[in-house]
């Protein structure tokens, strides 16, 4: 019976770390732009529109030159003004989207924003479907981890059913 409960507590772990596995994070702008002042001002628009953004994941704002990021509300969002906090200068910014709400980012340093250095996101309901975000460095897809945790929680389910009473 010990045995048991131990391997459903396995089992149990290897859930959560499938869902955990789900978060993606997002380098804002791509591997190739980053956190920058784009060369159209519609560029982080149309980047947000072809990521798909759930609660959990992560937005990664990196850049090398003079810039920073600063969470507004839409208002400041649609008149490029940070009226309440301070910018965060040093680069990377990491942002966890926590919940289902839009989120507003801009840059303030001189005209940057209004020239389209802005980026409006809204999540989704986290989903335990793995999703990638495309921009990985490395080449490899945010759905490895649970690719790699499947076999483990599949053998999991198989020597559970072998130690129950028939």
């Amino acid at each position: 019976m010990g045995l048991i409960i131990i391997m459903i507590r396995y089992l149990v772990l290897m859930v959560a770390l499938i869902e955990a596995a789900t978060a993606v994070t997002h380098q804002v702008g791509g591997s190739s732009e980053g956190w920058t002042v784009p060369s159209t001002p519609s560029f982080y628009t149309t980047w947000a529109a072809s990521q798909t953004f759930s609660v959990g994941d992560i937005l990664e704002f990196k850049w090398t030159s003079t810039h920073n990021v600063l969470e507004v509300t839409e208002t400041e969002y649609d008149v490029c003004l940070g009226m309440n906090g301070m910018p965060t200068s040093t680069s990377p910014v990491s942002v966890t989207l926590n919940n289902t709400t839009a989120r507003y980012f801009i840059c303030t340093v001189g005209s940057h924003c209004a020239s389209g250095q802005k980026l409006a996101v809204t999540s989704v309901a986290a989903t335990t479907t793995p999703r990638t975000s495309g921009t990985s460095p490395s080449g490899f897809s945010a759905s490895m981890p649970t690719a790699a945790l499947l076999p483990a929680l599949l053998s999991t389910i198989a020597m559970i059913s072998f130690l129950l009473p028939v």
